[in-house]
């Protein structure tokens, strides 16, 4: 009968408790870093919102000096979607409406909130622009034909469209504001330690 020399089993296998061992700190591991994957998810969809009402507002402004006709781009609360409607969209040249939805994927319409974030302050931004206030749960902005911003009076109108994530409100708000004179289209981002908003 063969003898078997001690050790042998440890040079060729794992015993019960070290694969239990791992396991363990695998399952941990995974536990602590799954809430980070998650959250570092939903801050590159949350900038993708932004880049996206940026650049939505920034088209329309061009498309509206390129078409030379009044262009409104009007938020609505409600379902979250950007409606741009006014000129021509199509191929073949035919008025219709362009609408985006802002919320979208894994981030639900309650999770975006218009206004400021609970420990943003109130003050009007660096280009003196403050929160538009809702209008029948809407905002909208025209771009004329020079890309102004103008209210019905024909004076020049400046727009400011603040938000933030439902559940991490001070980490995530931001601002879009529109400037009458030219439609300039800036994008602001909220500080926690400057305690504002910069662009």
């Amino acid at each position: 009968m063969k003898s078997v020399r001690p050790g042998y089993l440890r040079e060729h296998g794992q015993s019960l408790l070290e694969l239990v061992i791992v396991m363990t700190v695998l399952i941990t591991l995974t536990m602590i870093a799954l809430p980070q994957l998650r959250g570092s998810r939903n801050a590159v969809r949350w900038s993708g919102l932004q880049r996206e009402l940026v650049t939505e507002l920034r088209n329309t402004r061009q498309l509206a000096m390129s078409q030379r006709v009044p262009l409104t781009a009007r938020f609505d609360n409600t379902t979250k979607r950007l409606l741009v409607y006014g000129g021509t969209f199509g191929a073949a040249g035919a008025a219709q409406n362009r609408s985006v939805r802002l919320a979208r994927g894994s981030l639900l319409e309650p999770e975006v909130v218009y206004g400021r974030a609970p420990a943003a302050p109130t003050v009007p931004l660096a280009d003196a622009t403050n929160l538009t206030p809702l209008t029948a749960n809407q905002v909208e902005i025209t771009f004329q034909p020079d890309g102004s911003v103008l209210d019905a009076g024909d004076n020049p109108v400046a727009t400011g469209l603040f938000f933030y994530h439902a559940q991490n409100p001070n980490e995530t708000a931001f601002a879009v504001t529109v400037l009458g004179f030219g439609g300039r289209v800036k994008l602001w981002r909220f500080n926690q330690g400057s305690n504002s908003y910069a662009e």
